[in-house]
């Protein structure tokens, strides 16, 4: 079976990632959203985990409102991301054990490197990972 690809444009990859670097040393959280498991939109959502720094819980009025505004648009999830500022760009088991949209990509972008390392997977029973371009 072919790995699955993930389209990602560069102004999103872009966008997400200044968005994780600006959060660091704190994880940081966001949705991309589009059509036929395109992204065209990134959604922002403030992590309000107890422990940020090793853990995300997205706001859920955040999250209520992507939705919502992606409905409005005819969009859907695409993808989760969040950053892990101190390891590597792999799912904890904490990733996998609380991960509760099995349509979407997690990506999964370590700031632990020199530069950011971003991994794309399916988080369904089992890890697999999906080709990013």
């Amino acid at each position: 079976m072919a790995q699955e690809v993930l389209r990602l444009p560069k102004n999103l990859l872009d966008q997400m990632l200044r968005h994780l670097q600006a959060e660091a040393p704190q994880e940081a959280c966001g949705l991309l959203s589009g059509r036929d498991r395109q992204p065209v939109r990134l959604y922002q959502i403030r992590n309000v985990a107890s422990t940020p720094q090793v853990r995300y819980d997205m706001d859920p009025q955040e999250l209520l409102s992507a939705f919502l505004d992606m409905d409005a648009r005819g969009e859907e999830l695409v993808a989760v991301y969040h950053s892990h500022p101190a390891s590597p760009a792999y799912p904890s088991a904490t990733d996998q054990r609380l991960a509760s949209c099995p349509q979407a990509v997690y990506l999964i972008v370590s700031l632990a490197g020199p530069s950011p390392e971003v991994r794309g997977f399916r988080l369904d029973q089992q890890v697999e990972e999906v080709e990013l371009m």
